[in-house]
């Protein structure tokens, strides 16, 4: 058969692995290596079965004993996921009759020499597995020998019973995340305290009323539509013969086995094992059918069809405790078709059985326990869904009431938890430890839509937990761009993702209650992305209509983000600290991006709607060194790509990154980098990025810039951008460069280019600019194949092993080469520059702009300095390394200050600090008196402000110029 060809195209191929891994599934009768202690004790069934029709029988009696003579290949071996992530495994699965409160014990032997062991407890039914690795953190007691001779299993020494064995593996790959280890006290439901939700609670007509629009909702988007005909009944029919279900003399039920890891067999040449993935997708298709089937003949066979399966998928183990764990993205369609069939398994009397494994997967229970807040964005995606309709499953109303209202309370108390992953007050959606668009995006979609449902109920969430919620979505489609995202925060998805949009409508009606119907500004925010929508109802009687393009300046310090808004572009500024990392790499993603939060200024700006590829970013032909506004030593693909085999983290030391605003016209972002120790731990580099919003334009300074590797260059990037066609022109110095090929520009005067989306880069003189257009062919993100394709690309030259280098340009999106020609001119000259660097070391890069009558300073000091005073311009000096805006106007002068350092505890919690800044002159609080005001001292004709700062957010201070005394 199958199995026996297996067996000898492994010998002849792999000489080493059939001693290793085959599994074992009794298809073909007892093998010779497998012996028991006691004649008769051992046969082969068909009553139950792991895989084809057949298991190993044990009828056993107190101390007997089974020896399977079979060794253990290589225990090391790992595999899978991340290439290691999927560790040697031992596996076997054991069905028990009754539950009996004694243990088999597998002793692992060496001759007589027992090693490891573990034991498997009898107190279960069905099937249960057990799956432990061998190493890394092995999870037998003992120690197993690599060359282990053979497997003992010892009854329990009293007492008597029956078990049967399946899928015998002695070394297969399994994910460590997958393992299972099985335990006396299986598992119990959790308690279910009152949390400030009374179980006598009365139920109000209000709350019963609330209670039918959440249950009609949620089974409205778990049942979808669809017609139910007798044909398609008939055909969901022959798809349930198709799992052979019957019972055994015992009332027993069998049918087509399953198991949780098929995987892990077919990585052994197993290949006819189902997963229960195609049984639930069945269970689904029965539940949904089943709620719109009207006819009572129709409903009562997919019932019965539904009981059948329920009971088969408990009887293989799908049982909390038992291993068989099938929740998070596996076990949604089950989990739907638990609650469309809620009704059909309580009249049958399994809703009890079933709604506890549906527990044991998503935690309902949790609602009750106020010890377990520590939500991601799979919780909020996944769990939070069917803890609502967890809700819905109870027995009675009253007690749904009840526990709709702890839902209410559990996901306010989620939603405001600040900690390692969840929402934070900057806007920043955290999951993998890090602002994490792909989850929060999908998750927000999922949450958002489970918040309209609540809303205008009694058990809609709290409004600041909304308002939390909102402040998310707002940055969303602040850092997007028409809808798609910028490449820095693309994560270990590059060149993919956008904001999706139906969540604005779904948590503005999450705000419903008796005087609106939804939150206006989330309205609004959806009409933007829908406009032709504003014309309908409720939008046009509710006076709704599109919002205008978001425009300013926002920072979102735990992203490492400082993302400006103007007309129609977006520029996004990412860095990264010991505190905020970098992104993330994985085992099959990401593969050569770890220079994605070297300070990438990425300018979404062209096609209408902006798009991440009309402006540009496109994957063919990507080169992973040539990131926008990145400094980074230039490495060839092999020396790029990620050192690591799995996930990966890119660290560092520094805790300098941020930003600081202040309105919408001015902001300035910084960033000390230092290379992680598995990169060049002697790469460091300066850098910040001066937002002049009346301008237009950003001012992009870089100091410090050092490396030991001489080997490599070091450069600065301006641009990468994607040629549509190979007529598609970029302008150096009002000439069109056409070709294909490279173009250095050594010239010791200023320069500017146009590029692809009208982006101009003002470039001082005094700096190695090189510009190329050509074809690139590298390796794709997932390191899999060779992609091309046609960029222009420009770069400031540091050379190998800088050891104090600088940079200074300019970037204005949205221009024109008239405009590009006039600013180049400009620079040149001290009476006519459009900015001033006042200093611009290792120390502080300080920019400013204006006259006497209203100037703007934006600065970043990386250590304590000052900054010298001008006729227009106050002097600065700080304490401590800080992000500062002034601006002034007339006898007014507005001061934000940021700490970059977010200062984090360990509950994640970012402790305030303080920052002193003295200013040029004598000023005071404006509105003294009137309860505003700060820590000021006059010293020496000037100003001392001490300012509180926290979460590496602005503290703006508003102070007006004294009569000198």
């Amino acid at each position: 058969m199958a199995k026996s060809i297996f067996v000898l195209l492994l010998s002849s191929c792999f000489p080493g692995i059939c001693a290793e891994a085959l599994p074992e599934s009794f298809e073909s009768g007892i093998p010779a290596y497998v012996s028991a202690s006691r004649a008769g004790a051992i046969s082969v069934s068909h009553l139950h079965s792991k895989h084809g029709e057949c298991s190993l029988r044990w009828d056993w009696q107190g101390g007997d004993t089974v020896r399977l003579a079979h060794g253990l290949g290589n225990i090391r071996r790992v595999g899978g996921y991340g290439g290691s992530y999927s560790k040697a495994t031992f596996g076997v699965w054991l069905y028990n009759t009754r539950s009996d409160s004694g243990a088999i014990v597998f002793e692992f032997r060496k001759g007589d020499e027992v090693g490891g062991t573990f034991r498997f407890p009898l107190t279960f039914r069905a099937w249960q597995r057990a799956h432990l690795r061998y190493s890394w953190r092995p999870q037998f007691e003992g120690s197993i020998a690599p060359d282990t001779d053979s497997v003992l299993l010892r009854a329990p020494p009293r007492g008597a019973g029956t078990v049967f064995i399946d899928l015998l593996t002695y070394n297969g790959i399994m994910d460590y995340r997958q393992q299972h280890i099985p335990k006396a006290e299986g598992w119990t439901r959790p308690p279910r305290g009152t949390t400030g939700v009374p179980a006598s609670a009365d139920v109000t007509p209000r709350d019963l009323a609330g209670l039918q629009q959440v249950q009609a909702r949620m089974h409205a988007e778990a049942s979808g539509s669809g017609a139910v005909t007798a044909a398609l009944v008939e055909s969901l029919g022959a798809e349930v013969a198709k799992w052979r279900i019957s019972h055994n003399p015992d009332g027993s039920i069998q049918g087509r086995p399953i198991v949780k890891d098929a995987a892990y067999y077919s990585e052994l040449g197993l290949e006819d094992v189902d997963r229960a993935s195609a049984l639930c997708v069945l269970m689904k298709r029965l539940g949904t059918v089943h709620a719109h089937c009207t006819e009572p003949g129709l409903r009562r066979r997919l019932a019965g069809w539904y009981v059948d399966l329920s009971d088969h998928i408990a009887d293989q183990g799908m049982r909390p405790g038992n291993g068989f764990s099938w929740g998070w993205y596996n076990g949604r369609d089950l989990a739907t078709a638990t609650f469309l069939m809620r009704d059909v398994l309580r009249d049958a009397g399994r809703l009890e059985r079933d709604a506890d494994y549906f527990d044991s997967n998503y935690g309902f229970s949790r609602i009750f326990d106020d010890a377990t807040i520590h939500p991601n964005m799979d919780y909020f995606h996944n769990d939070m869904r069917n803890i609502i309709r967890g809700a819905l499953m109870q027995p009675t109303d009253a007690e749904r009431v009840r526990c709709l209202k702890a839902v209410s309370r559990r996901l306010t108390l989620d939603i405001l938890h600040e900690g390692k992953n969840g929402f934070h007050a900057d806007g920043s959606a955290f999951h993998h430890g890090m602002h994490y668009f792909a989850y929060a995006n999908y998750s927000t979609n999922t949450l958002c839509a489970l918040l309209g449902y609540l809303g205008g109920t009694p058990f809609q969430v709290s409004t600041p937990a909304l308002d939390q919620v909102k402040r998310v979505l707002l940055a969303m489609r602040f850092y997007c761009n028409w809808t798609d995202l910028p490449l820095p925060l693309c994560g270990r998805h590059p060149h993919s993702q956008g904001v999706s949009t139906a969540k604005f409508l779904w948590l503005a009606k999450a705000y419903a209650n008796d005087e609106m119907l939804f939150d206006p500004t989330l309205a609004a925010a959806y009409l933007r992305f829908h406009p032709d929508r504003a014309a309908e109802e409720p939008f046009a009687s509710a006076g709704i209509k599109p919002e205008p393009e978001p425009q300013g300046a926002m920072t979102m310090p735990r992203a490492g983000l400082l993302a400006i808004r103007q007309d129609r572009w977006l520029a996004v500024v990412k860095g990264y600290s010991r505190t905020v990392r970098f992104g993330e790499i994985y085992a099959n993603n990401n593969r050569f991006g770890r220079y994605l939060s070297h300070g990438y200024l990425d300018i979404l700006a062209g096609g209408n709607p902006v798009t991440r590829a009309d402006s540009g970013c496109v994957p063919d032909g990507w080169d992973w060194n040539r990131l926008d506004g990145t400094t980074v030593i230039v490495l060839p693909q092999d020396k790029l790509r990620a050192v690591s085999r799995g996930t990966e983290h890119v660290s560092t030391d520094e805790t300098y990154c941020g930003a600081a605003t202040q309105g919408d016209h001015a902001a300035v972002f910084g960033l000390k980098l230092h290379g992680a120790k598995r990169h060049d731990a002697s790469f460091r580099a300066r850098k910040s990025v001066h937002w002049l919003g009346g301008a237009g334009a950003l001012v992009c300074l870089g100091s410090a810039i050092e490396c030991d590797d001489d080997a490599h260059p070091v450069q600065t990037n301006l641009f990468q951008k994607a040629l549509p066609t190979p007529k598609t022109v970029i302008t150096l110095d009002d000439r069109p460069v056409k070709q294909v090929g490279e173009v250095e520009v050594v010239s010791p005067g200023s320069h500017w280019i146009l590029d692809t989306q009208n982006t101009a880069f003002i470039i001082p003189a005094g700096q190695r600019l090189v510009v190329t257009r050509r074809r690139q062919v590298n390796r794709d993100q997932h390191d899999k194949k060779e992609l091309e394709g046609d960029f222009a690309c420009a770069w400031l030259d540091h050379g190998a092993a800088p050891t104090a280098g600088t940079y200074q340009y300019v970037a204005i999106p949205n221009a024109t080469a008239a405009k590009a020609q006039a600013w180049n001119e400009k620079i040149g000259s001290a009476d006519t520059a459009p900015y001033q660097v006042l200093r611009h070391d290792r120390i502080a890069h300080v920019v400013a702009t204006g006259n006497a009558d209203a100037s703007v300073v934006t600065a970043a000091f990386f250590e304590s300095g000052d900054s010298p005073e001008t006729a227009a311009i106050p002097s600065l000096a700080v304490d401590s390394p800080c992000l500062v805006v002034v601006s002034t106007r007339g006898d007014k002068l507005t001061l934000s200050v940021t700490d970059p350092d977010l200062h984090l505890e360990k509950n994640s919690r970012s402790a305030p600090s303080n920052v002193s800044i003295l200013i040029g002159g004598r000023w005071l609080p404006v509105g003294e008196g009137t309860g505003e005001s700060y820590p000021i001292r006059i010293e020496s004709g000037r100003t001392r402000v001490t300012v509180s700062c926290q979460d590496g957010l602005p503290t703006t201070v508003a102070l007006q110029r004294s009569p000198a005394p």
